[in-house]
């Protein structure tokens, strides 16, 4: 970890220097592989571990701590229902060209 850290983000796990082992995963959505010119929510998310202090909710266990990030400035479906919605049309068009997705065709 870096040791020049300004003082206002030395905070939790960037607090000292130190070398903690991560998990890390790439998602997408559904799950396929398609072309990065096929606008869909893209994800990576970090799990660093064996970090120890006081947690947020102390009824959960464990020495971890999660950095989940996404390719969308906000919750770019808005609500569960249409994240529904917009799951079964990229699942409908999943072995369409790149093509044909980029327009949003169903």
């Amino acid at each position: 970890m870096h040791s020049g850290l300004p003082e206002e983000l030395r905070q939790g796990i960037f607090s000292e220097p130190r070398t903690l082992q991560v998990v890390a995963r790439l998602s997408s959505s559904p799950g396929d592989i398609h072309s990065d010119k096929v606008p869909a929510p893209r994800g990576f998310a970090v799990k660093a571990l064996g970090v120890e202090g006081q947690r947020l909710t102390p009824s959960i266990d464990g020495f971890h701590q999660d950095f989940l990030m996404v390719n969308f400035p906000a919750l770019a479906f808005g609500t569960l229902p249409k994240y529904k919605v917009m799951l079964s049309i990229l699942e409908a068009n999943a072995n369409a060209p790149d093509t044909i997705q980029r327009l949003g065709k169903r």
